[in-house]
């Protein structure tokens, strides 16, 4: 396997709450290729956004804590060497953060959010630096981009913010882009067009792209490998196709049969997954999905799964053979007690 551009190994990242300590990452492994798109989904709540703020160095201490593992960019070690991190992060690596609302600064126009990194990074003259916010702000789908520059984040809509990190974190033609939700707040018209956008992108510059996403649909438009977490660790990783087609952990079959398909049945009622995911500090013994597995086996209660390659794109966080009593499961069945 050719050199990945970026690889997080064994990554921990560990909270301190009133509620106990919460393992929100456990353990994560991921490799990512220039030009490659990975998707990482799974439930609200599963650590896709601190794996994303831990390659960042965007954990906040206290109460976060990053306990072990590592990251490498172009094989430089991140997370022990913060100066690799300042000069990487925003310039090499770029994030589209979820919430835009809260990621604008309120106090700062558009025009001085989107010139200030092209300024640092890039050593451009306030003018160069004006002229290519225009042009990202319109690539993205801004309206009158000239004038937005002079608008503050409270004067636009929550789509045009989206659109704003968007082109702020393609300022400074990053190798890497950290998507986290980022057609959330968009229409479906305009989400196609962002989607078509980055697509575009990384196939003119081999952009790579770490998506984090709960769309199934964006999924497959966008994404060439899927990582699949659940309660802090990594249960599935495999191509996208593959994903789709044959998914090896319950967990993800679960995943994909509560999305609705235009092709399904046309009456009764949608797939769910039974229960709730469990509480981070309050984590049952061996597999965290067994009460909601209804393939659970009396071994899934009492030892915890590694990730295991069955093929060589393809590992799963699962020993039970599941798949042969798959016709045999109820359509909606009730979580495990």
């Amino acid at each position: 396997m050719s050199p990945a551009l970026l690889e997080v190994e064994n990554l921990c990242v560990q909270f301190r709450t009133e509620e106990g300590l919460v393992r929100a990452v456990d353990q994560v492994c991921l490799r990512i290729q220039a030009g490659e798109t990975l998707a990482l989904v799974g439930e609200s709540g599963c650590g896709k956004t601190v794996t994303s703020l831990a390659i960042m160095g965007l954990v906040p201490q206290p109460p976060g804590e990053i306990t072990s593992g590592q990251i490498r960019f172009e094989g430089r070690e991140l997370l022990r060497d913060r100066r690799n991190m300042r000069r990487v992060r925003g310039r090499q690596i770029a994030m589209i953060f979820q919430d835009p609302m809260s990621a604008l600064n309120p106090f700062l126009t558009i025009g001085q959010q989107l010139t200030e990194p092209m300024r640092y990074h890039l050593g451009f003259s306030s003018s160069q630096a004006r002229r290519r916010a225009v042009e990202l702000l319109e690539q993205v789908g801004v309206p009158d981009p000239r004038r937005r520059l002079s608008y503050y984040p409270h004067q636009l809509s929550g789509g045009q913010r989206q659109r704003v990190m968007i082109a702020m974190a393609l300022s400074c033609q990053p190798k890497l882009l950290i998507a986290d939700e980022p057609t959330t707040a968009l229409d479906v018209t305009v989400q196609a067009q962002i989607l078509a956008l980055l697509a575009q992108l990384q196939q003119k510059r081999g952009l790579a792209i770490l998506l984090i996403t709960h769309d199934l649909g964006v999924v497959a438009t966008l994404a060439h490998r899927v990582a699949v977490m659940y309660a802090g660790r990594m249960v599935e990783q495999a191509p996208v196709e593959r994903i789709f087609r044959t998914p090896l952990h319950p967990y993800t079959h679960a995943l994909l049969g509560a999305v609705p398909r235009v092709d399904g049945v046309p009456a009764g009622r949608l797939a769910t997954i039974g229960g709730e995911p469990p509480h981070l500090a309050q984590l049952p013994p061996g597999c965290a999905f067994h009460p909601r597995c209804p393939w659970a086996q009396e071994s899934c209660r009492r030892q915890r799964p590694e990730l295991e390659w069955v093929q060589a794109d393809h590992a799963r966080a699962c020993p039970v053979d599941w798949r042969r009593q798959l016709t045999s499961a109820p359509h909606n069945p009730e979580p495990n007690r």
